[in-house]
């Protein structure tokens, strides 16, 4: 009799943990699902198959239906086939793999695009196999404008620092009524040749010059494609029917000029800036 007592009593023992046991696992189950639910982002399990296991608040929220009609449900069954079809691919990626995979969504909204940062990861069961696909999509729409907002910032502040180093790159500087003067400084490329002869040109039409003066006394080196921009500056100022000089002409300058052997007739050469604004001014 005592030994059945002791039975009984280890057995109803055992049935207290077993319950005790039971609650904890409810109650962590209830606080995983409440996570889940009040979770800012979209929480979904897919079956390998791709029907629905779990939903959260947000994919209610997303479709705008209530939990009971989308469990069970597949991509396809709630979104457009062009849009079930590349998302039923990355459950695929993830089940062949086994592996986690970030991926970036665009969906159409009645609001506008919205951008989720998707990730997806396998589950699997003691033996190793896949048995579902989770997912935690993270809208990033506000993120993404805020980036895009700030790269187009970023160009705009970068074309204004462009435009103003070639500005103060081929400065125009008026001397007097109908004279003007471009110092030059530094190294001379194609793409500042270009800014060179752009710049003399509006500067005589703008400001109606009979004469425009190119110093050159800031340029190092003056090679053949550099001295070739010079000359067809120059030359393009008297199509305008400007007078045209160069000025600050080194020795080695001079050698490179007539190694061109570039046609300068009509085109001014003096070895100062003040000499060059004396012979303008002296029209």
């Amino acid at each position: 009799m005592e030994a059945l007592e002791q039975e009984n009593a280890a057995l109803r023992a055992r049935v207290v943990e077993l319950e005790a046991s039971e609650r904890s696992l409810r109650d962590a189950q209830r606080l995983a699902l409440a996570v889940i639910d009040h979770s800012p982002s979209i929480v979904l399990v897919k079956a390998p198959e791709g029907s629905y296991l779990l939903v959260n608040r947000g994919l209610e929220a997303f479709f705008a239906k209530p939990r009971s009609e989308l469990l069970g449900a597949t991509d396809f069954d709630v979104l457009p086939p062009e849009v079930a079809k590349p998302l039923w691919e990355q459950d695929l990626e993830v089940i062949r793999t086994g592996e986690g995979r970030l991926f970036e969504d665009v969906f159409e909204r009645e609001g506008g695009q919205q951008t989720y940062l998707t990730n997806k990861f396998p589950i699997f069961d003691g033996e190793s196999n896949v048995v579902a696909v989770a997912m935690i999509a993270t809208d990033i729409t506000q993120r993404k404008q805020m980036d895009n907002e700030r790269a187009e910032l970023q160009q705009q502040v970068i074309a204004a620092q462009d435009a103003a180093l070639l500005e103060l790159s081929t400065p125009l500087m008026p001397i007097a009524e109908g004279v003007i003067a471009m110092p030059i400084v530094g190294t001379v490329d194609n793409t500042r040749a270009a800014q060179i002869m752009d710049t003399l040109l509006q500067g005589i039409n703008h400001h109606r010059a009979h004469s425009a003066i190119l110093d050159i006394t800031g340029v190092r080196t003056v090679d053949a494609a550099a001295a070739n921009a010079l000359v067809a500056a120059a030359r393009a100022g008297k199509l305008l029917g400007a007078r045209v000089a160069i000025t600050g002409v080194r020795g080695e300058v001079a050698q490179t000029l007539v190694g061109l052997d570039a046609d300068l007739g009509g085109i001014v050469t003096r070895s100062t800036l003040q000499a060059g604004i004396a012979w303008a001014l002296a029209r």
